[in-house]
């Protein structure tokens, strides 16, 4: 029975809205939100740590484990290479001739398998002066392969070269085992170099394209098995002038389709205008996928284009949104998706090719970069990166896109990888631009798996928070209702003393005695104080207060009663100050007509001279002060002669109705009850104070 009664004041009974289980849901939700505790999987360290060398792991004997490489300058800036092993011990250094490549964007060396042992080898990229060379490196062999291989002549721009080199893939083009690098060199204002190139190791032969006005960001091979298709494509710079000696000016972007020979295979074909760029060839069943966007100060345009193996265009869509040019391929819960980025909303795409279609994802955060897709871990789980725009941070995704991490990073990387040490659940990221190497540390998080029981925790809490309160409540509000049922019992009590059978007898006694002497204006009035009352009494028979007004209408009414009964036994005065608003000023009902009867039935006992009542109402500074004196025998003589048990009685009653209101209200009535004979030396009679 206890337990019903405590859930009963806590709420938990209640239905709908006030019941804790609901109302604990929204502090649980803001104190999670807002909780300094970290609870996701990866927690980076805040100061990351920058150096002016390359510094990148890769997988250079496709075991797994990934091998870390340094690529620094000596004194005169000859380049050297340093090489570990996959626990992070040096084991050699090697020097070159020349510097390291002065590309526009750091060159991160490509690995591919150039002799066919099965180990991937490194692509080095040096120059001296405007000659750019190609260094073959072999882990595996801890030796360098080729040294110093011609690759091309680098055109410059205000007296700096100006270029760029990209990887593009690798494909064993005459089955001897070793593959052939393919790369592209695009020169920016100079001009030249701006073809792709193709190195053989095992012959030592060098192949390019044809040399183009069209500026190569790049391209992507695909292998065929038996042959390989290498689209370029390019951004539409406007750099080149009419009468540059080369084809395919970059006025406009264009598609190219090379062979393995780097010949054509389709007639290239020119889409869009200035300042347009293809970026990238998503290939999907015996299709390829691309985006052209042009990007001016009057068009954001974009369309989505599909074309076959042979260069034609089948289908274009428009979109009056600007999307990036890139299009990512993610793996999610092992099946591939597609993804852009809507740079007007700063918002993640899904783009689903079979249906020529793009649309949104359920997925939070402003991003301006795709998903790049990073292992962390040793799980062999791949996480996905991205840019947030409104906080500015780089977030970790797991593959339901929920974030597991968030780091400060406030530039553009051109190079991302990792190394992770088991034993010690901690890791480093490595980011490449152009002012060097950043490393941030990163831990996985000890207490990530405590982030559902700490919101269910908090939730409980939250419940058991709003249930305390509502106990709390409604304990105070039954207290409140007893007080209030207190104070209603009291007045109920006086009620029934004024109001009782022998009172209404004695009041209609009076009346009809006034109609038997057929003193008709005495009856009326008699009749209409009896019938007001009761009317008031009926009226204020709920409330604990009336006005002042109310209150002295009824105790005149009461007092015309007592003085037919008890006719020239005393008379009665009221002396009201002008200044006290009677409508405005609220008194507990019932209070003064209980004084004005302990008068009239106890202070005029068994007097020999004619008694008096006065009522004095005046302003005392903040307060109202009503005044009740009478000329009677007094408190000590009523207490001599043992006339007090009555006068106690309604005195106990007042008084401990007042104490319940104060507490109640928070209200400060006080009543002083005094004998004139303690004020006024030689007097007699009784006067009671209430201050409100």
């Amino acid at each position: 029975m206890k337990v019903k009664q405590l859930f009963q004041k806590s709420g938990f009974i209640s239905i709908g809205l006030f019941n804790p289980l609901v109302l604990g849901i929204l502090p649980a939700i803001i104190i999670i939100i807002s909780n300094p505790f970290q609870f996701e999987h990866y927690i980076f360290d805040p100061n990351p740590i920058r150096e002016e060398r390359i510094v990148f792991y890769t997988d250079l004997e496709k075991d797994g484990a990934h091998e870390k490489m340094v690529l620094g300058k000596e004194i005169n800036n000859a380049l050297y290479l340093l090489t570990y092993d996959d626990r992070d011990e040096l084991l050699d250094q090697y020097n070159f001739n020349g510097t390291k490549a002065q590309t526009r964007e750091p060159y991160i060396p490509y690995g591919c398998d150039m002799d066919g042992d099965k180990i991937k080898d490194l692509m080095i990229f040096t120059q001296r002066q405007d000659s750019l060379f190609l260094n073959v490196f072999s882990y595996n062999r801890k030796k360098l392969l080729k040294e110093d291989r011609f690759i091309t002549k680098i055109g410059g721009y205000n007296e700096k070269l100006d270029f760029n080199i990209r990887n593009i893939g690798a494909f064993d083009v005459n089955k001897d085992g070793g593959k052939e690098f393919y790369f592209s060199v695009a020169g920016g204002f100079s001009l030249f170099p701006r073809r792709l190139f193709r190195y053989d190791l095992n012959n030592d032969s060098l192949i390019c394209s044809i040399n183009m006005g069209a500026a190569h960001l790049g391209g992507e091979l695909f292998d065929n098995g038996d042959s390989a298709l290498i689209l370029s494509s390019g951004i539409a710079y406007g750099n080149v002038s009419s009468d540059f000696p080369y084809p395919y000016n970059d006025s406009c972007s264009w598609i190219f389709g090379f062979d393995e020979n780097l010949q054509f295979i389709f007639d290239p074909i020119p889409y869009g205008g200035f300042s347009g760029s293809l970026m990238s060839f998503i290939p999907y069943e015996n299709y390829f996928f691309s985006i052209h966007g042009i990007y001016n100060r009057t068009t954001h345009r974009n369309t989505l284009i599909k074309f076959n193996v042979k260069g034609e265009v089948l289908s274009e869509k428009h979109f009056d949104f600007q999307l990036h040019p890139l299009i990512a391929k993610i793996n999610v819960n092992d099946h591939d998706q597609f993804f852009v980025i809507n740079l007007t909303d700063d918002e993640i795409m899904e783009f689903i090719p079979d249906k020529m279609l793009i649309q949104k994802v359920r997925f939070n955060g402003k991003h301006r970069n795709l998903f790049i897709q990073i292992e962390l871990t040793d799980n062999k789980k791949k996480e996905l990166l991205t840019f947030d725009k409104n906080k500015n941070t780089y977030e970790i995704l797991n593959h339901r896109f929920k974030k597991t991490g968030e780091f400060n990073f406030n530039e553009y990387y051109n190079h991302l990888s990792n190394h992770f040490d088991a034993a010690k659940a901690s890791g480093t990221l490595f980011l490449v631009n152009a002012k060097g190497t950043t490393y941030l540390n990163y831990k996985i998080n000890p207490y990530y798996m405590l982030k559902y029981p700490f919101w269910m925790l908090t939730y409980v809490v939250s419940v058991l928070f709003v249930a305390m309160i509502v106990f709390f409540q409604n304990k105070r509000n039954e207290k409140q209702q007893n007080t209030l049922n207190k104070i209603t019992n009291l007045q109920l009590q006086v009620l029934s003393n004024q109001l009782d059978p022998h009172f209404t007898f004695n009041a209609l006694n009076s009346v009809g005695n006034a109609i038997y002497k057929e003193d008709k204006k005495v009856a009326y009035d008699l009749f209409l104080g009896f019938t007001r009352m009761i009317r008031s009494s009926l009226i204020f028979s709920d409330k604990i207060f009336r006005s002042l007004k109310e209150e002295l209408q009824f105790t005149k009414d009461y007092i015309s009663f007592q003085q037919v009964r008890f006719p020239n036994l005393f008379e009665f005065q009221i002396n009201m100050d002008g200044l006290v608003e009677q409508e405005k000023v609220e008194i507990p009902k019932l209070l003064l007509q209980g004084f004005v009867e302990n008068a009239i039935k106890h202070a005029f006992y068994d007097i020999r001279y004619k008694g008096k009542i006065s009522i004095e109402v005046k302003k005392k500074g903040n307060q109202i002060a009503i005044t009740i004196t009478d000329n009677g025998i007094g408190i000590h003589k009523s207490q001599k002669d043992g006339h007090t048990s009555g006068t106690k009685k309604g005195q106990s009653l007042f008084l401990e109705q007042i104490k319940h209101i104060n507490k109640l209200y928070q209200t400060n009535l006080e009543i002083k009850i005094s004998d004139l004979s303690d004020i006024i030396p030689n007097s007699h009679g009784t006067r009671v104070e209430v201050l409100i």
